[in-house]
């Protein structure tokens, strides 16, 4: 943005009229330089039209109960805001002031308690991958529990130092899915509003008995037997290796559904009932692939979606 200046020319009548604008004008300075020491943030500023981080200018004073991607955020006692730290290792002694830490080891990680820990510090112990967190020191009353497992991934544990008297206290420790994130859309068309004109979904398997129908912004697929095997695609879609998400929509069910088959072959047959669902998973192929899940197949999908996961 640019920034206009405006000269303004000045003209001196008199000498106390000059001496009174100018005490006038330093009080003034003093309440701007006053109001300057005083920040505070009054809606957010993207650094350009694409980005969607939030870019701040000058000191804010935040108070009050935040999350960063709906993980609760805690001050501490030394009030400085604590940011997701990934740990890699197989121990971890928590730090005086509390912190947010992801824990990415598959193997099982002890967790060493504080040296000398703020009173009302606050730990969150997220278990990102398939090993286990345990702490190597008994936690205090009510909590008798000196060991905690995950079962599985996905869990978090809060720990807060209550001071010398309470100790440290286990005050949850829940199963926890922090808030994926997409890419964009990877299928023309994908909501069929096109009626595949453009012949973006390729067909094989088709003969008089085994049709692919696109109308009225649905795609119908019908097979009465297992051979042609008929089958729906789109080239070079997915990365091999690389984690999905891919939704459908069925307006309706005859007999047999059809089979998502880019996640693996033989697995993950449509649901029949008419609904909105998902299936997430490692692609081990480029193309995106439904095929008839057996024989006597009649279902229409409103439209399929697929997006990576990061």
């Amino acid at each position: 943005m640019k920034k206009i200046h405006l000269v303004l020319p000045i003209l001196i009548l008199l000498a106390c009229n000059v001496m009174s604008q100018t005490e006038s004008g330093n009080k003034k300075s003093g309440e701007k330089e006053k109001t300057r020491t005083e920040s505070t943030l009054h809606n957010s500023k993207k650094a350009d039209a694409s980005n969607d981080n939030l870019f701040v200018e000058g000191d804010i004073d935040i108070t009050g109960d935040y999350k960063i991607n709906g993980v609760p955020i805690h001050l501490g006692g030394g009030n400085t805001l604590s940011i997701p730290i990934e740990i890699t290792a197989t121990t971890h002694q928590l730090p005086n002031e509390g912190g947010i830490f992801a824990y990415t080891n598959p193997a099982q990680i002890i967790v060493s308690k504080a040296d000398d820990p703020v009173d009302g510090a606050i730990w969150y112990l997220y278990q990102h991958n398939t090993g286990q967190v345990g702490t190597d020191w008994q936690l205090g009353t009510p909590n008798t529990l000196n060991y905690y497992g995950t079962a599985q991934e996905g869990y978090l544990m809060t720990i807060q130092y209550w001071g010398t008297s309470l100790g440290y206290v286990q005050i949850a420790g829940v199963p926890f899915t922090p808030p994926q994130t997409y890419g964009p859309e990877l299928l023309a068309d994908h909501h069929f509003d096109n009626n595949n004109m453009s012949n973006d979904f390729i067909i094989i398997g088709e003969d008089d008995t085994h049709i692919v129908t696109f109308a009225d912004g649905k795609m119908r697929c019908q097979s009465d037997t297992t051979w042609p095997v008929l089958g729906v695609r789109q080239e070079g879609v997915l990365t091999i290796g690389k984690t999905y998400r891919f939704e459908y929509k069925v307006s309706s069910t005859s007999n047999t559904a059809m089979r998502f088959e880019s996640f693996g072959v033989g697995i993950n047959v449509l649901e029949t009932t008419p609904g909105v669902y998902f299936i997430e998973g490692v692609a081990d192929r480029e193309r995106f692939y439904l095929v008839r899940g057996g024989s006597d197949v009649d279902q229409t999908l409103d439209y399929v979606s697929m997006k990576e996961i990061f």
